[in-house]
């Protein structure tokens, strides 16, 4: 049995080695010592290689069992093969696993906050907006307030029938300054509170159109009023160009004088005929508009038949000729103060609707803000 499984007897000698037809022999090793060179009749031969015998197992052991002597055999190999001393486990690999997609996850997180900061910018819009324009309207309202009460002087100085051209001129900066408040508070009444987005509450927007209205309103009586006592200043201050004759108007003069005096009141009627286009154009002042028309068209024959008078000699005639022009220009400024009167009248009735009006909206707008 031993001998069928390629074992001999440990005492049966070296294996015989069987050589195979076409095989070459194995080349003779090289002697490897000193004492084989020199000496060359002795030859060393290398120890036979041989694999583990039965005996290397157990020796002198005997078995009826081949199994058993396969198997011991087998541990027995296993001390020689230096690969299996040498093995180690390879690493073991494991299935991949899923990693987390941060990106995803931040681009996520980001849409989220975006989404959230977008919905609460668009909750605080209208808030956002109705603070703005509660302060666009505040503003507007103490501006208009503050030139109303300054407006009262303006307004005196103006009316005042005995004030010169030069005194009302004075006028033209207080009321230039009345003006632009009116004009502030209009825009701040008509200003656009912004953009809208649908879906979103507009109550905060809505408690204002109250006081909006309100302002408005206050706003044009306010430049109404300009308006009116301004076409008044600029009447008055032409006014004072028309009808001015010269200082003297003799009843005799020589041809040459009789000259110069034509050229004086030619330029009288030259200014007042500029005077009467230049004129503002207002129902209370219509009235003083048309006697200033009238004297103009008699002062006109006047003067042709004042300068006749002259040429003639007729000294009577010339005299009343200049009586009756400087009395048609006299009264035609006196009229003014009538029309004053009149003006006067409408604008205390328009000024205290307008200090009226400014209550109510500053009333509105503090009833808004709480």
């Amino acid at each position: 049995m031993l001998e069928l499984l390629g074992f001999a007897d440990p005492g049966e000698g070296p294996a015989k080695v069987e050589e195979r037809p076409g095989e070459a022999s194995p080349a003779p090793a090289l002697p490897t010592s000193t004492s084989t060179i020199q000496d060359a009749t002795e030859v060393i031969e290398p120890p036979a290689l041989r694999g583990p015998r039965l005996a290397d197992v157990h020796a002198g052991e005997q078995t009826e069992n081949t199994g058993v002597l396969v198997a011991r055999l087998w541990d027995a190999t296993s001390t020689h093969d230096a690969l299996g001393a040498d093995w180690e486990p390879s690493a073991t690999v494991e299935p991949p696993v899923r990693e987390f997609r941060w990106s995803l996850i931040s681009a996520a997180l980001a849409l989220a906050v975006t989404v959230a900061l977008l919905a609460i910018a668009a909750y605080r819009l209208p808030i956002n907006q109705a603070a703005a324009m509660r302060d666009n309207l505040s503003g507007g309202l103490e501006t208009l307030d503050a030139a109303t009460g300054e407006f009262p002087a303006v307004a005196n100085l103006i009316l005042d029938p005995e004030k010169t051209t030069t005194a009302l001129a004075d006028a033209a900066i207080p009321l230039l300054a009345f003006s632009e408040a009116a004009n502030s508070a209009y825009s701040s009444a008509t200003a656009d509170p912004g953009a809208e987005i649908p879906l979103v509450p507009k109550a905060p927007l809505e408690a204002l159109a109250p006081v909006i209205t309100d302002l408005q309103r206050a706003a044009d009586e306010a430049l109404v009023i300009h308006e009116r006592i301004g076409d008044v200043l600029d009447y008055r201050i032409l006014l004072e160009r028309a009808l001015v004759l010269p200082a003297s108007l003799p009843a005799e003069a020589a041809d040459t004088r009789i000259s110069d005096i034509g050229i004086e009141l030619s330029a009288t009627l030259a200014d007042t005929t500029e005077v009467l286009l230049q004129l503002p154009q207002d129902e209370i002042l219509t009235v003083h508009q048309l006697q200033l028309e009238s004297a103009y068209s008699a002062m006109t024959i006047h003067v042709a038949d004042y300068l006749a008078a002259l040429r003639s000699g007729n000294s009577f005639a010339a005299s009343r000729i200049v009586g009756e022009m400087r009395n048609e220009a006299r009264s035609t400024r006196d009229a003014m103060s009538e029309t004053l009167g009149e003006f006067e009248t409408w604008l205390i009735e328009a000024f205290s609707s307008l200090e009226q009006q400014i209550q109510k909206t500053d009333s509105a707008l503090r009833a808004a803000n709480s």
